[in-house]
């Protein structure tokens, strides 16, 4: 299992404490998330790190519900899984560069990321004041 091998857990070990891996694995996550080094070159990382979780404390979503088809169904909602240029351009041939994934709905020349939609797109202003 590579996955194991990523997070520094030996296959060989016990593997039967789940506890235990999560908390392996928990730490470890932490730990690049702390590393600025890590962050530069991963965008939805940093954004995660950023604007979702700062404090990089556990989602209170995780302990409510109680069925694993749920969890990732809220998980995929705070995923990346929209139709913002930054995410789309990036699936172009070439990949569009980060710089010129601009928004075309508004004239501001920004990129058309998470926090722009949110924060900044004009046509918005009234909803947010």
């Amino acid at each position: 299992m590579a996955w194991l091998h990523h997070w520094g857990i030996d296959e060989n070990a016990n593997l039967q404490n789940i506890n235990n891996i999560k908390n392996i694995i928990t730490s470890k996550f932490e730990e690049e998330m702390r590393d600025k080094k890590e962050l530069e070159g991963k965008r939805k990382l940093r954004y995660y790190k950023e604007a979702i979780n700062p404090n990089l404390e556990d989602q209170k979503y995780l302990y409510v519900l109680a069925s694993p088809n749920k969890k990732v169904n809220i998980a995929k909602i705070r995923m990346n899984l929209h139709e913002l240029h930054s995410e789309t351009r990036r699936w172009t041939i070439p990949k569009t560069p980060w710089v010129e994934r601009i928004c075309h709905l508004c004239e501001t020349m920004s990129v058309e990321n998470e926090s722009h939609f949110l924060l900044e797109y004009p046509a918005y202003t009234h909803i947010r004041s």
